[in-house]
């Protein structure tokens, strides 16, 4: 947008005694500000909410493993390439895909010759970010100083969504396990540690916040049926005796 940049460059060749007529153009170029990032902040949510679609329809070819990614409110925000190992299988590189609460861990799909599919993807760990915790790992665990680690510690809730081939045990429960994930660079731990923590955050204020509502809704509605007992019974205790049946009167 140009209109920022326009009374940007008004401001500057204002005259700066005229001091009334500068408070009304700075106060214009906010405005025009906070309405141009506001729609370029709808502009990006729109975007990320139609890479989702594109990563169900082009990544993973609409497969009926990932029927239920395209929800109204679910987003994309980081994709990219790690390696993940679990305490009972060595390192294999996988791609990641990050939603606001939602995490894919995927491996290339290969084709009939036995080489990898550009862009095609198969699903392998379905992570709901309200289960997990992810952790940076501590130095004197890292092999070597090279190493860039994170850990991802899944937490079993019950009834638990998150799934994964590797987390099942005999009868086909998912078990509490550690995925460790190995960066390229620093860079990139950080980056995914602090998106994926960011988003677990935001997930943990909205159950409270959910939980907080459900409470406060069901007091209110414990309190209002108290009250309307208290005031039938009330009305009650008012209401006259109903009256006797007189008995006939005997002429003779």
């Amino acid at each position: 947008c140009k209109y920022p940049l326009f009374f940007k460059d008004l401001l500057k060749s204002m005259n700066p005694e005229d001091e009334k007529s500068m408070k009304l153009v700075q106060s214009t170029l906010t405005k025009v500000q906070n309405l141009t990032n506001g729609v370029n902040a709808r502009m990006a949510q729109a975007g990320n909410k139609n890479r989702v679609f594109e990563i169900y329809e082009k990544n993973f070819d609409m497969h009926v493993s990932v029927v239920d990614l395209v929800q109204p409110h679910r987003s994309f925000l980081l994709e990219g390439t790690v390696d993940l190992a679990t305490s009972e299988k060595n390192s294999k590189r996988h791609h990641f895909f990050l939603f606001n609460d939602l995490l894919y861990f995927c491996t290339p799909r290969r084709s009939l010759t036995g080489s990898d599919l550009p862009g095609k993807f198969k699903l392998k760990y379905s992570l709901f970010l309200a289960e997990i915790e992810v952790h940076d790992v501590p130095s004197p665990l890292l092999h070597n100083q090279n190493d860039y680690m994170t850990y991802l510690r899944f937490y079993n809730y019950g009834d638990s969504s998150s799934t994964s081939v590797y987390w099942e045990d005999e009868k086909g429960c998912p078990e509490t396990e550690d995925l460790f994930i190995w960066s390229d660079t620093s860079t990139e731990n950080e980056k995914f540690l602090q998106a994926v923590s960011t988003c677990i955050y935001n997930m943990n204020m909205l159950r409270k916040e959910v939980r907080r509502r459900s409470l406060s809704l069901k007091n209110k509605n414990r309190l209002a049926k108290q009250t309307s007992s208290g005031e039938s019974g009330s009305n009650n205790e008012n209401e006259p005796p109903p009256k006797q049946a007189k008995p006939p009167v005997d002429e003779n």
